[in-house]
């Protein structure tokens, strides 16, 4: 029995635009290491240069029949994380409002904006993002006898930031593993996979794509474990929002949401 794997990801939305997206999304994909090493292998027979979107879905079968991967998605509802009460950000917010009292300089209007970004990043990365970590880890049965190579997608963060959240997560959960950040113009067969997995679930619960859906439940969601929200092949992160939110709407939005996922994806 193959003991290493190789686990591939990438994301699709910007936790930092919520304005513009509404959610932000992860793919992962789980190859055994022989399996993945005969895909990569067929890519070359077939002369498929370049792993895009267009030529992943038309080789589907391909990937699903002889490379035998598992996927799971996690997503975030950024209104969610920017509506969340943080103790800190509280306080970061009193403060810097009494500094924007103060300012003078057409330089010093920029500091608050600022550092308030910066705190919603150390926010999302070490919290939200460490949750996407480890439920991939969790829900597709990442186990201690196993070697794995995570190799991602070029990250939204400090990649040195990232590692640190990352070995974190490996250490609690005690998994032998080692990550590498692909960069897009690398055109790695895996992280394109992933790439195009994590644009089309995107396309479903930001845009409802109707296309989209019908592929991801033909052929990818079989091959998909069971989430935390009962829906095969997906979680939300950091769900349901609770009572103490004190934000009756928020939490009504998180409900019906939930619902809708369930019902489209049923």
């Amino acid at each position: 029995m193959n003991n290493k794997y190789y686990l591939f990801s990438d994301e699709s939305g910007h936790w930092a635009r919520p304005k513009e997206f509404r959610f932000y999304c992860r793919s992962w994909v789980l190859f055994s290491e022989d399996n993945y090493i005969w895909l990569e292998a067929f890519w070359k027979q077939k002369k498929i240069q370049l792993p895009t979107q267009k030529s992943i879905m038309k080789n589907i079968d391909v990937i699903l029949k002889k490379g035998q991967p598992k996927f799971f998605f996690t997503f975030t509802k950024l209104d969610e994380f920017y509506l969340r009460k943080w103790n800190i950000r509280d306080a970061v917010s009193l403060a810097l409002s009494q500094l924007e009292n103060s300012i003078k300089r057409k330089y010093e209007v920029k500091i608050p904006s600022k550092i308030k970004t910066a705190l919603n990043q150390v926010l999302f990365l070490h919290v939200y993002e460490k949750f996407h970590i480890e439920n991939a880890i969790q829900y597709l049965g990442l186990n201690h006898s196993t070697k794995y190579e995570f190799h991602l997608n070029k990250p939204q963060f400090a990649e040195d930031d990232y590692l640190e959240v990352f070995n974190e997560m490996k250490g609690k959960l005690g998994i032998d593993a080692k990550i590498s950040f692909v960069k897009n113009k690398e055109n790695e067969l895996g992280v394109k996979l992933a790439d195009s997995l994590a644009k089309l679930f995107f396309k479903i619960i930001q845009e409802d794509d109707k296309k989209s859906l019908s592929l991801l439940k033909r052929k990818i969601f079989p091959s998909s474990v069971l989430g935390g929200l009962g829906i095969k092949g997906i979680n939300k992160i950091l769900s349901p929002v609770n009572k103490s939110y004190g934000n009756d709407k928020l939490r009504l939005e998180e409900v019906n949401l939930i619902n809708r996922l369930r019902d489209k994806f049923s």
